[in-house]
């Protein structure tokens, strides 16, 4: 059964900081879509393999993303169905 995955305020804010970042110092608009595309890959992904990937922590689950360089790290509510993410790490951050 498919969860329902839910993109927190963190998430949101992190992806217009990146975006900002990506457009306004390096005019790389094809960075900052190949991270919005991807959180949309991923989201799509954990809808339906919620909790399978590596756990890292008591409540939350990492998803590692090579292809844009970060990590994702959402949580489950296997109640409700529905995958909340999170939060979102460059690799270079300190995890």
């Amino acid at each position: 059964m498919a969860y329902k995955v839910v993109i927190t305020k963190e998430i949101d804010e992190a992806l217009d900081r990146i975006d900002e970042y990506c457009i306004e110092h390096f005019h790389n608009y094809e960075f900052a879509i190949k991270v919005f595309d991807e959180i949309m890959k991923v989201a799509s992904f954990l809808s339906e393999n919620a909790g399978k990937t590596k756990k890292y922590s008591k409540f939350l689950y990492k998803y590692v993303s090579p292809d844009i360089g970060y990590n994702i790290y959402y949580s489950v509510d296997q109640i409700n169905k529905t995958v909340y993410i999170e939060k979102i790490l460059s690799f270079k951050e300190k995890q």
